[in-house]
């Protein structure tokens, strides 16, 4: 598995194919997506702030966004663009390319740094996720790729705004 996370990390196209084909990483797909959430939610203060309910609702929106963006790449990128991958290899690949996310877990540093290191890897990702989409549909336009993570990332924040309306309306209960 350490492999295929620095792989993951350093956006590399072998480790892209090799996910595509190996039914046996979706495990360890699911476990990099929990593992950056973590690490996200200890960057983040949650576990300082609101283990129950903070770091439990984050653990399942890791979850669900997977499942939202994986289903948006597939069906923009298959349907739309002609890509060739199945949900499942779709699903691995872009579990490995949440990896950069387990990074946020120095965002808590302070003078801004924090702040720095969030930016950097909101781009890191957005580059991981570009060039995870691009090779596991095998796209060879670019700009499919692009369009296809942008409508992705449009999908997961209309998702996280439901997820914080909801979790909003229940507090104020």
């Amino acid at each position: 598995m350490k492999e295929k996370l620095i792989g993951a990390l350093t956006m590399n196209a072998d480790t892209y194919a090799a996910l595509k084909v190996d039914e046996k990483a979706t495990t360890q797909a699911f476990i990099v997506v929990i593992i950056a959430a973590i690490c996200s939610a200890i960057g983040g203060g949650l576990l300082a702030s609101s283990i129950p309910t903070g770091f439990g609702s984050l653990l399942v929106w890791a979850v669900v966004s997977w499942f939202l963006w994986a289903g948006a790449v597939y069906l923009i990128g298959v349907k739309v663009f002609k890509g060739q991958a199945t949900m499942s290899q779709v699903m691995r690949v872009l579990g490995f390319a949440y990896a950069p996310a387990a990074f946020n877990i120095f965002s808590f540093l302070p003078l801004g740094l924090g702040f720095i290191i969030q930016f950097l890897v909101a781009c890191w990702l957005v580059a991981s996720f570009y060039f995870a989409t691009q090779n596991v549909l095998a796209l060879t336009e670019g700009s499919k790729a692009a369009v296809t993570v942008l409508v992705g990332w449009f999908i997961y924040l209309i998702g996280l705004g439901v997820v914080m309306s909801v979790l909003g309306t229940l507090a104020g209960l």
